[in-house]
């Protein structure tokens, strides 16, 4: 149905007026022609319309966090705990300023790492003794999120005692000096693995572990209403980098587990769907999200310098990604009242992919360039004040920085 606002007005629409038989060639290259027009309108500014607020947790000890799917591009971050902007910083100054990020504080500044490409299962250790009495100290040292950690865990007997970093790798464990009374294990995902195993009296060193490994679920947000919707994933299943590739289809409710455990994982990929799928790990947490027309998955990452030593809620506005649309209900990410200048752009590829319509297709096209000046003009007049803070750019007090690792008073000017 031509509703003013929606994909089918646009394509349809615009090969009506250029009179293009309609068949169904046509109707692809219409379609692409718009999809195409989308990309480039949206492709010239920051448009206040395409823009999207979203609010992320951060956890203690947590040094990198994966932004949302839709995240094409960060205009400001802001802490709403501390009242203060998160400024941006390139991957030169952050490497020089904490090569390894190991002191944990109050973040000020992020840096961001590029797409992600896989994922590893993070997971809090627990450990505890098969005797009550043993009460000493163990050290562990592994990976979290990309960094280096280290802690020493003081057991409570049989009482498990979690540790204080989520790991996906473990490189090392300290027994006490005289070992312990019972047997002492560490575990992850709720104890389904042991990582180690340190047995009565023995006091030295582990080096070598079960690594984390999970299987992954897929859930849609329509349920039922996915069910036969195949997904397919990728990933390495043991320390021996066994590469496992796994399809399936989500169950009547909208649903599917993976056979295989992954101790890294791949972006995966899907049909197109009702709802919104989510994979999570065997601990609940969320490795990734796809919406109805993503077939991939690909997201930003940031990492943030400290490293989080407290919870804080972080406010994001970025500019959204455009997905190619499909439907012939499917909205247009433009204001209604732009959608004119928009068909003018469709108007003008046509006219081009036609040939020998040049006047046409320049006529088309100036419409178009009008339109956008005035799209530019309101723009700016729209957009709000606090979006255009904290625009990538970082504050003076960066260039007083003159020595690597804390020291961050220094940005208050203490």
């Amino acid at each position: 149905m031509a509703v003013q606002g929606n994909f089918y007005w646009l394509y349809y629409g615009a090969a009506r007026k250029c009179k293009i038989a309609m068949d169904s060639n046509a109707i692809i290259e219409a379609k692409d022609a718009a999809n195409d027009a989308i990309e480039e309108m949206a492709d010239i500014r920051n448009w206040h319309f395409l823009n999207d607020m979203w609010h992320m947790q951060t956890n203690q000890y947590r040094y990198t966090y994966p932004l949302p799917a839709h995240c094409d591009k960060i205009i400001s971050m802001f802490s709403t705990e501390r009242d203060v902007p998160i400024y941006e910083i390139d991957n030169k100054r952050h490497s020089y300023y904490d090569p390894n990020p190991s002191n944990e504080g109050d973040p000020y500044f992020y840096m961001q790492r590029g797409y992600g490409v896989q994922r590893q299962p993070h997971s809090k250790l627990t450990i505890k003794s098969d005797d009550a009495s043993d009460t000493g100290e163990l050290y562990i040292r592994g990976f979290s999120y990309g960094r280096e950690v280290s802690e020493t865990i003081t057991l409570n007997g049989t009482t498990g005692v979690e540790s204080l970093y989520e790991y996906s790798l473990y490189s090392k464990v300290e027994p006490a000096t005289d070992g312990y009374t019972g047997n002492v294990t560490g575990t992850c995902f709720s104890d389904v693995i042991t990582v180690f195993t340190v047995t009565a009296g023995n006091d030295d060193d582990i080096t070598s572990f079960t690594q984390p490994t999970t299987v992954v679920t897929f859930t849609s947000a329509a349920g039922a209403s996915d069910a036969g919707v195949a997904v397919v994933i990728e990933g390495v299943t043991s320390d021996t980098e066994t590469n496992v590739k796994e399809a399936g289809v989500l169950d009547a409710s909208g649903a599917y587990t993976t056979t295989a455990s992954f101790n890294k994982i791949y972006p995966p990929s899907k049909q197109d769907s009702t709802g919104v799928i989510t994979a999570t790990d065997s601990d609940g947490n969320t490795l990734w999200s796809a919406g109805p027309t993503d077939n991939s998955v690909e997201y930003l990452q940031i990492a943030f310098l400290n490293p989080p030593d407290s919870t804080d809620t972080i406010r994001l506005t970025f500019k959204r990604k455009t997905t190619r649309l499909v439907n012939d209900y499917d909205p247009l990410p433009i204001p209604t009242k732009y959608s004119t200048y928009l068909r003018a752009l469709v108007m003008a590829k046509l006219y081009d992919y036609m040939g020998h319509q040049d006047n046409k297709a320049r006529d088309a096209y100036r419409k178009y360039e009008m339109g956008l000046k005035k799209m530019k003009k309101e723009d700016d007049a729209n957009r709000k004040a606090w979006i255009q803070q904290g625009r990538n750019e970082p504050p003076t007090e960066i260039n007083r920085l003159q020595y690597p690792y804390g020291g961050y008073s220094i940005i208050s000017g203490d």
